[in-house]
């Protein structure tokens, strides 16, 4: 039973960091377009601002694919996530808060099977222009966009909302609540780092 409670722990440790690596890309394409649409320095060189704000932009999503693939069974990703607590919970955590456990769990999985529209958006993204360049979609990039795009604050609550929910399982674990084992936490020291350099 032990090796079933460093797989959770591996889980939700590899969540967190996934979710912590795409809300600093995150931060850093929101911070460098409003930085080119209010300022002039940009203009200095252009080429260089575009491309470094698509690469942020492109690590986005591959970190939201990589958190919300439902896919593999054998990838570390919010979904399974849940399903490794949902089948193994009497293994993992304390008899006494079993109940809760149940409860939570099934929360979180109807509130997974009801974002799959958005799940797919990102996927197909993932699948079709980052990860491979399908030619239809590369014939008609800007309509493929307009069908699939996401929202900042979406993306925003993704990144929040899966951090909140790894760090919910391992309170009831052990009773941790890690005051600074928190994106959000992170976010106005990292806007403040960002102002400085941009």
């Amino acid at each position: 039973m032990e090796s079933l409670k460093q797989k959770f722990l591996l889980y939700r440790k590899s969540i967190f960091t996934e979710c912590e690596t795409g809300y600093i890309h995150f931060l850093s394409a929101s911070r460098i377009k409003s930085f080119i649409n209010e300022g002039d320095f940009h203009k200095i060189s252009p080429t260089f601002w575009r491309y470094t704000h698509l690469a942020h932009s492109e690590c986005v999503f591959l970190c939201l694919a990589r958190i919300l693939d439902k896919r593999y069974s054998d990838s570390v990703t919010i979904h399974n996530f849940l399903k490794l607590i949902e089948s193994e919970k009497r293994h993992i955590f304390n008899a006494s808060i079993l109940d809760q456990v149940k409860t939570e769990i099934e929360k979180d999985l109807t509130y997974m099977a009801n974002r799959n529209d958005l799940i797919d958006r990102i996927m197909r993204l993932r699948d079709k222009l980052l990860a491979h360049l399908d030619k239809k979609t590369f014939n008609n990039i800007d309509s493929f966009f307009e069908q699939r795009a996401i929202e900042d604050e979406e993306i925003e609550k993704i990144f929040l909302g899966v951090e909140k929910t790894v760090n919910k399982y391992l309170f009831f674990y052990d009773g941790t609540k890690p005051p600074y084992d928190s994106i959000g936490w992170k976010q106005s020291i990292f806007i403040d780092f960002l102002q400085f350099i941009y």
